[in-house]
Parts: structure tokens; sequence; C-alpha cells
């Protein structure tokens, strides 16, 4: 599984997408670091092998990124440029840019 998110400073904005690209569930949560540990926690319990990646976005991906590798899940910092010449909600983008590794 993959997931991708659009992080600003007050929430994290994702999507989960399957091996055919396909969205199978969106997220919103707080951009804090007990509320994504505990998202983080959940998506482990459900599923074994997945790879995350957000948008380089200053510091704000920091404390997602932070989190991913406390557990040792792959995370993926994409470059701005590349997601944004293909929408405005960036999440699927950021999933579809790591399933198909466009990085």
């Amino acid at each position: 599984m993959v997931l991708g998110f659009d992080v600003s400073k007050d929430e994290v904005v994702g999507v989960l997408i399957n091996k055919r690209g396909k969205i199978r569930e969106s997220f919103v949560i707080k951009n804090e670091k007990k509320e994504i540990e505990r998202f983080l926690n959940d998506i482990l319990s459900k599923y074994q092998r997945i790879t995350v990646g957000s948008e380089a976005t200053g510091e704000y991906h920091n404390l997602l990124a932070k989190c991913c590798l406390e557990r040792r899940i792959p995370f993926h910092l994409l470059n701005p440029i590349v997601t944004k010449q293909f929408t405005s909600n960036q999440s699927p983008v950021i999933c579809k840019v790591l399933k198909f590794r466009y990085y």
C-alpha cells in the first residue's frame, strides 16, 4: 500500500492507494506527534507493508517523516514541482508518483 500526504502547518491530508492505483481510504489528521503516531500505528495494524511520501514543505513534513522513520516505514520526500503540475489536490498525486516511481 502507498500513502501520500499533503502536509501543512496544521494538518496532514492523505490517501491510501492499492497496487492498482485506486484510492482505498482518505485521511485528515492534525500535524501533531501524538496524532501522527496514533494514525501510523493504526495503519500498521491493518497493513504489513506500506510506503509513505509527501512533498517537501519547508519544515511541516519533518514530523511525519520522523514518525515514519522511527517505525521503519519507507518515507519518500518529493519535489513539489513534480506534483504541482498535475492537480491542486496533492495526496492522490503523491501516491501515484510513489507507486509508479516517478521520483
